[in-house]
């Protein structure tokens, strides 16, 4: 099966992956950046620009995961990201592509483990065990240093990777592992990073 995975922005990071029957691996990783320009209306040219790089290479895939959107953004933000959304699901429709549920960022970053708390009227609250990439990698927190910080390490490179891109990997293999519940060997040897689009203006 080979999985794509998104992580949606303007400049959208995205992982492509080969699960085989005796390692999954990953292939392909790096960037879309969509245009953004003065003229309106810009959306509209974003997601034109989503829909190119989907035609050339989506349609290799068996099987699309993208995050869902997260209204801690600022609303022009949120506006454009639930529209990418929509048009997203609409395309994979299209084409007959097979796609999960947006993923929630707290899902596939999980949560730390809780000890055993006893509240003031007496309730005891159980521990509760670490989830997602938390529990996967042992951190506290996933935040962008954190997130690149695993993925280069996965990687052993040195190339400039930024967190749109190592949150597309950390977030399949959030849902290779728990979702898919795969626990064959992930080879990240042969993955290459190759962007696609052009500088903001």
């Amino acid at each position: 099966m080979r999985l794509i995975a998104l992580d949606g922005a303007t400049r959208t990071g995205y992982s492509i992956w080969d699960i085989r029957s005796e390692r999954v691996v990953l292939e392909q990783y790096g960037a879309i950046q969509l245009k953004v320009k003065k003229q309106e209306p810009k959306d509209y040219i974003r997601i034109q620009d989503m829909d190119n790089f989907l035609d050339l290479i989506i349609k290799q895939s068996d099987f699309i995961i993208f995050e869902d959107v997260f209204g801690g953004l600022n609303f022009n933000t949120t506006k454009f990201l639930i529209k990418m959304q929509h048009f997203l699901q609409s395309y994979f429709i299209r084409n007959r592509i097979d796609f999960a549920d947006p993923i929630p960022v707290s899902e596939w970053k999980g949560a730390v483990a809780q000890k055993e708390k006893k509240k003031r009227n007496g309730v005891i609250e159980p521990a509760t065990p670490a989830t997602g990439i938390k529990a996967l990698f042992g951190v506290s927190e996933v935040d962008k240093e954190t997130s690149i910080s695993i993925v280069k390490g996965l990687l052993n490179s040195f190339e400039d990777i930024d967190d749109n891109m190592s949150d597309s990997i950390l977030m399949a293999i959030y849902y290779i592992r728990f979702v898919l519940k795969i626990e064959l060997e992930i080879d990240f040897s042969q993955a290459k990073q190759i962007n696609y689009g052009v500088d903001k203006k």
